[in-house]
């Protein structure tokens, strides 16, 4: 599912043929597509990959380019009724995106601990454990 609700809007707008600022939607998009881990970024490759060879993007062009299963969660993204959300969803999918962002954190952390163990060196292995335990803990408070 694409989590970028603003990002879904205007991409459906621009599929049923609505036009909209180039260069906005481009950075839009730009931004979108940098976002790692998403399983919607072979999406935001196929458009970013368009927008470098200077071509407007096709839903049809999608596929062969991305799993058919994320083609048809794109249509459905795309193609239905927006309606407003609810103030819940809306605080749901920032606690979403921020056990998403310190999951994140914790796998460069994790990783800054085995650089620092192979190094040795023992001052920022003991800030590196410190910033794990409180992550950790804020990942833990959050389910």
């Amino acid at each position: 599912m694409i989590a970028e609700g603003d990002l879904r809007r205007r991409l459906g707008a621009q599929a049923r043929g609505v036009p909209l600022n180039p260069i906005h939607h481009r950075a839009h998009v730009l931004r979108a597509a940098r976002k790692r881990g998403l399983r919607s970024e072979p999406v935001f490759q196929y458009i970013l990959d368009c927008f470098k060879n200077d071509r407007d993007w096709s839903f049809p062009g999608l596929q062969g380019k991305v799993p058919p299963a994320l083609l048809s969660q794109l249509a459905r993204a795309l193609f239905e009724k927006a309606s407003a959300g609810t103030i819940e969803e809306a605080q749901e999918c920032l606690k979403s995106l921020r056990k998403f962002h310190l999951q994140n954190r914790l796998k460069d952390i994790q990783k800054n601990i085995a650089r620092s163990e192979k190094t040795g060196e023992k001052e920022e292995l003991l800030a590196l454990l410190y910033q794990k335990q409180d992550i950790t803990k804020q990942i833990l408070s959050m389910s």
